[in-house]
Formats: structure tokens, sequence, C-alpha cells
């Protein structure tokens, strides 16, 4: 139970820790909305056309970077959420039941089955319960008219 506890723990700790720098940040080389901010108040005084569209670039990336991050950070908190309470009520009550089906064994292997399969189809190289490879290989022939 520790053993996947400990890494889930610091991974969550840095994922938390880089999107809320990223969100919150005044620094416009960390930040989005503060990037996003600083170009919108560059926009105004530009008048070089390309500069312009470069800066309008920044502004709709800086902004869908920003929202993606706190959407993402919303959901694993949820994630994280969720999974506690399961752990937390599986504690308490002592039920390790959960909704999957029990296992059960196949009455045939997959390989079984394409091996079958095949030697009914009339495959060339297979026998009954055994696949061979075929001394040459087989290739269509065409019918000269």
């Amino acid at each position: 139970m520790w053993i996947p506890a400990i890494p889930l723990v610091f991974d969550t700790a840095v994922t938390f820790t880089a999107s809320w720098q990223k969100i919150f940040s005044t620094d416009p080389l960390v930040g989005y909305f503060q990037q996003h901010r600083e170009a919108v108040a560059k926009l105004g005084t530009l008048t070089d056309p390309a500069k312009i569209e470069e800066t309008r670039a920044i502004v709709r990336n800086t902004m869908i970077q920003g929202t993606l991050s706190i959407i993402f950070l919303v959901m694993v908190a949820f994630v994280m959420v969720c999974a506690l309470i399961r752990i937390i009520n599986t504690i308490r009550n002592r039920d390790t039941t959960t909704s999957e089906d029990p296992h059960q064994s196949p009455t045939s292997t997959r390989r079984d089955d394409d091996r079958l399969l095949a030697h009914e189809e009339g495959l060339p190289g297979v026998r009954a319960g055994r696949a061979t490879r075929p001394s040459s290989p087989t290739r269509p022939t065409r019918e000269k008219s």
C-alpha cells in the first residue's frame, strides 16, 4: 500500500505546485495570466502588423493554456478527493469488494481458437491442434486467359 502512495504524493505535490505557479505567478516568464495581461496592455501600443499578429497569438495562447491548467488542476483534485473518500470508506468498513466481475478461467485459449478456425477454413500449413510452417511460400496464381 505504501509503495504506490509515496510516488503518488510526490507527483501530486509537484503537479499542484507547478500548476499553482503557472496560474497565479506575477512573473510573466512563469504565469500564463500575467503574460496574458502584459500582452493585452502591449497590444494597444503596437503599430507593426507582424508584431500585432504575434502579440494576438500570445494573448490567445496564454488564455487557452491558463484555462486548461485550471481545468486539469480541478480534475486532478476531483479524482484525488474521490479516491481518498473511497480509501477512507474501505478502511472504515473493511469492505474490499469491487464492482468488477470475478476472474473466470477460459476453457480454451485464443491461440487454440485461431488454430481451429484456420484448420476449418483450410489454410495451408495448419493442422488440427498445431500450426506448422508451409514448406514454400504460397502465392495466389493467376489463371492465364
